[in-house]
């Protein structure tokens, strides 16, 4: 692929038509591993995350140092074949997330100047990601804890910001989920909390297991006994039924305001509070997540969070980054087709002429096991070649490679070949 001068509007997308008689060819080359994925961790909006010793440049430490180590996550991630890089120079633009699979804000907070919210370029940039197939990730729990005992005990007097913060990109994107956010008589909820002893995991009873929601979602495949710790973990408001709610507290869960006697009560019980939701969002996800202590290494109280087996948050964590990771199945009735080609004997294809920008490409093939069809993200840049962009590939529906196939192509000059 070779890329020329000007910027490409959004939504764009190239479809790599692969002949019947290189399916057998095709299927062998196709590479179905994790190992070209990445993930960026967004550092630049005071977020109090640390990863490899690395923490916001711009984060307010002045009275409140605390920060989720999450380091261990980052080393488990990588041991599945992600790469995981953070950025600490901002602003988030086009040109940074390029490259990347999954954008991650997790627990952003004050600067010296106040809550750090996202510019306008950035918000647009951030929508521009998703809408071409890239993953994003939003998390935040109202307690960070602390690196003892009693440091830990008074975070609970503490007010942190991300829902705020969240919230204001949410709207911005206008997708229908918001952080739960406000205040009651000086304390910030919310908390989701369980009197059951049986479904709380251990210590204070703001620590749950988290079991209800749709158990189809593939954030919940081959999750160990079908539930997961969530650490004094907030809820996800959602106002649109085409919202996807994956997890919730159970019917007894409820949700009280941050103080050492979960007191009042926000959301009642038989509220069932939401702990993830997510949405397609043109061709990428949004996931919201209330906890972000749940990928921390050592607490005060044990060992490392993430890297417990009991607690399963490494399969809830996988599960996200490959959920995320692949982009939402492409149709036709949405983009705008520049051009197709069908690939040579050993699924090789070219697309030239291109202006630097983000694409798409979707391939369809017939193999013996019927129709398949796959999508990748791709960013070029003003003059560059790009090679070796491979494509997954999954069993698809006769309709929907029927709209790829029959799709009208854009007069635009572009071509593409088999070279």
């Amino acid at each position: 692929m070779e890329a020329k001068t000007a910027k490409m509007e959004n939504k764009v997308v190239l479809c790599g038509v692969l002949a019947l008689f290189v399916a057998v060819l095709i299927v062998a080359s196709v590479s179905v591993s994790a190992y070209d994925q990445k993930i960026l961790v967004d550092l630049t909006h005071a977020e109090r995350i640390s990863i490899d010793g690395i923490t916001s440049p711009n984060l307010d430490t002045s009275s409140n140092s605390r920060v989720l180590n999450w380091t261990d996550w980052a080393d488990y991630i990588r041991g599945e074949g992600y790469a995981v890089d953070v950025l600490t120079e901002g602003p988030i633009s086009t040109e940074k997330l390029a490259g990347y699979n999954v954008l991650i804000i997790a627990e952003p907070d004050v600067t010296t100047s106040g809550p750090a919210y996202f510019t306008t370029e950035e918000n647009d940039a951030i929508k521009s990601f998703v809408e071409n197939g890239g993953g994003l990730l939003l998390m935040g729990t109202q307690l960070v804890g602390g690196s003892s005992p009693s440091e830990f005990t008074a975070d609970y007097d503490t007010v942190y910001h991300y829902p705020e913060i969240l919230n204001a990109l949410l709207a911005n994107l206008s997708v229908d989920m918001r952080f739960a956010e406000g205040m009651i008589e000086g304390d910030p909820y919310d908390v989701m909390v369980e009197d059951d002893i049986l479904d709380q995991v251990g210590g204070p009873k703001g620590n749950i297991w988290i079991y209800t929601g749709d158990k189809t979602h593939p954030i919940w495949n081959n999750v160990t006994d079908g539930k997961f710790a969530y650490w004094h973990g907030c809820s996800i408001n959602v106002t649109n039924s085409s919202i996807n709610i994956v997890a919730t507290g159970d019917d007894d869960t409820y949700t009280s305001v941050k103080n050492m006697d979960y007191s009042p009560v926000v959301k009642p019980p038989g509220s069932y509070p939401v702990a993830i939701a997510t949405t397609e969002y043109g061709s990428g996800k949004i996931v919201a997540y209330g906890d972000a202590g749940c990928w921390q290494g050592a607490t005060p109280f044990g060992g490392s969070v993430i890297n417990n087996p009991d607690y399963h948050e490494q399969e809830i964590a996988l599960n996200l980054i490959e959920y995320l990771a692949k982009p939402t199945p492409i149709t036709a009735g949405n983009i705008t087709v520049l051009a197709k080609t069908t690939a040579d004997s050993n699924g090789n294809y070219t697309f030239s002429n291109l202006t630097a920008g983000n694409y798409a490409i979707t391939a369809v093939l017939y193999s013996p096991v019927g129709w398949t069809m796959g999508s990748v993200n791709a960013s070029i840049g003003k003059g560059e070649l790009l090679t070796d962009t491979d494509i997954w590939l999954s069993t698809a529906e006769e309709e929907a490679v029927n709209e790829i196939l029959n799709a009208t192509v854009d007069p635009g000059g572009l071509t593409g070949t088999s070279s």
